[in-house]
C-alpha cells in the first residue's frame, strides 16, 4: 500500500542504505559482545531486518533489530530487478515496517537500567522493573498489531483493512512513546535537582540525551508512516520513493548510530558499582572503629 509495499525503484539508494545498515549492525554486534550488553539484542535484530528489506533476502542475531532493518533494504534493492516476487515484497514490508518496534524495546530497557544504576527509583514515576514491563508489553502489542496489518497487505488481502490495522499500531506506538518520554523527562528533571550519590559517579545525562535523540527519530518516522497510510495509495508519499529514505531509512541510521552510546552504560555502571562498594566498605570500617 505504500512505499514499503513496492519493490523499490532506486537500486542505488537501497544499496547505499543496506550498506550503512550492514556496517552499523556489525559495529553494534561487536559492542554487544564486548560489553555483554544482552539487553541490546532486540536493537541488533532490528538493524538486520531493515537491511533485508532493501535487497530482497530473508534473515537472527543479538542485533536483531538492525538485522531486520538490513534485511528489509537488501530485499528492496533485489526487488528492483524482480518486481513480481511476492517473497521479496513480504520480506520488505515486514522488515522495514517492524524494525523500529524492536529498536523501541531496547530504548525502554535503557531507561530502566539508568534508573537502577543511579538509584533513582524515588525520582521515577514508575519503578525501574515496571518501566521495562509496561513499555515492552506495549511495544509487543504495537509489533503484533503492525505485523498483522502488514501481513494482510503483503499476502494480497484487502489493502484498506491492512492499512487501517497498521495505522492503529503506529498511532498506538506514538502514544506509548509519548508517555515513555514523559516518564523519562520527569525522572531527568527530578534527578537533576536532587542527585543521588550513585548519579554523581555515573554520566547518566549522556544516556538520557541519547535516548531522547533516538526517541525523536523513531517518533518522526512513525508520524511519517501515519501520514503515508492516511494519504492512501494515491497520496504523494506513495509515488515518491525519496520520502522513504529521508523520513524512514535516514531516521533509523540516526537511531543505530546513537545507539552505540548504550553499550558504554555497562562500563560506566560497573565502574559506579565498584566505587559504591569502596564507599560502603569505608563507612563500615569507620563505624566499626
Amino acid at each position: 500500500m505504500a512505499n514499503a509495499l513496492s519493490t523499490g525503484d532506486s537500486v542505488a539508494a537501497a544499496a547505499v542504505f543496506a550498506s550503512l545498515f550492514i556496517l552499523l549492525t556489525v559495529a553494534n554486534i561487536f559492542r554487544l559482545f564486548q560489553r555483554r550488553a544482552w539487553f541490546c539484542i532486540p536493537f541488533t535484530i532490528g538493524g538486520i531486518s531493515t537491511l533485508n528489506q532493501n535487497l530482497g533476502c530473508t534473515s537472527r542475531s543479538p542485533s536483531l533489530t538492525m538485522t531486520v532493518e538490513t534485511t528489509g533494504y537488501i530485499s528492496r534493492a533485489l526487488g528492483s530487478s524482480n518486481p513480481t516476487s511476492t517473497a521479496l515484497k513480504i520480506v520488505q514490508v515486514l522488515c522495514i515496517l517492524l524494525a523500529p518496534v524492536l529498536f523501541a524495546a531496547t530504548i525502554y530497557m535503557t531507561l530502566g537500567r539508568v534508573v537502577r544504576t543511579t538509584d533513582g527509583e524515588n525520582h521515577s514515576l514508575l519503578r525501574s522493573t515496571w518501566i521495562t514491563k509496561i513499555f515492552v508489553s506495549g511495544d509487543v502489542l504495537c509489533f503484533v498489531t503492525q505485523a498483522i496489518g502488514a501481513g494482510v497487505i503483503a499476502a494480497g488481502g484487502t489493502a484498506s483493512l491492512g492499512g487501517d490495522i497498521v495505522l492503529a499500531g503506529l498511532v498506538l506506538q506514538i502514544v506509548v512513546f509519548g508517555f515513555f518520554v514523559c516518564v523519562g523527562v520527569r525522572f531527568h528533571l527530578r534527578l537533576g535537582r536532587q542527585p543521588t550519590v550513585q548519579s554523581e559517579t555515573f554520566r547518566w545525562e549522556r544516556h538520557m540525551v541519547a535516548m531522547y535523540i533516538m526517541s525523536a527519530a523513531i517518533t518522526s518516522r512513525n508520524i511519517y508512516r501515519v501520514v503515508e497510510y492516511c494519504m492512501g495509495a494515491d497520496g504523494y508519499i506513495m509515488h515518491h520513493e525519496w520520502t522513504l529514505y529521508v523520513f524512514d531509512a535516514a531516521m533509523m541510521v540516526v537511531v543505530l548510530s546513537v545507539s552505540m552510546r548504550c553499550y558504554s552504560l555497562f562500563k560506566e555502571s560497573a565502574g559506579s558499582g565498584k566505587i559504591m562498594h569502596e564507599i560502603a566498605m569505608e563507612v563500615y570500617a569507620r563505624s566499626s572503629a
